[in-house]
């Protein structure tokens, strides 16, 4: 579980960096608009789709306390 918890950080914590690196080189006006408002969905349903994916190669199935 640990391992796959720190795969998926990385893999979301490096595509937030890179994102927000290129949103304020183009415009920091960008930081404060409704796009950030919209990444930060994507990066919830990043986190879902790992967790999703975690649960479906450990059998399907994954009790909430472990969740």
């Amino acid at each position: 579980m640990n391992n796959h918890a720190i795969k998926s950080g990385v893999i979301v914590g490096v595509i937030s960096i890179v994102v927000t690196l290129l949103l304020y080189i183009v415009d920091p006006a960008l930081l404060v608009s409704m796009w950030m408002f919209l990444l930060f969905f994507v990066f919830v349903g990043l986190v879902a789709y790992f967790g999703i994916q975690h649960r479906n190669e450990i059998g399907g199935y994954m009790d909430f306390g472990k969740a």
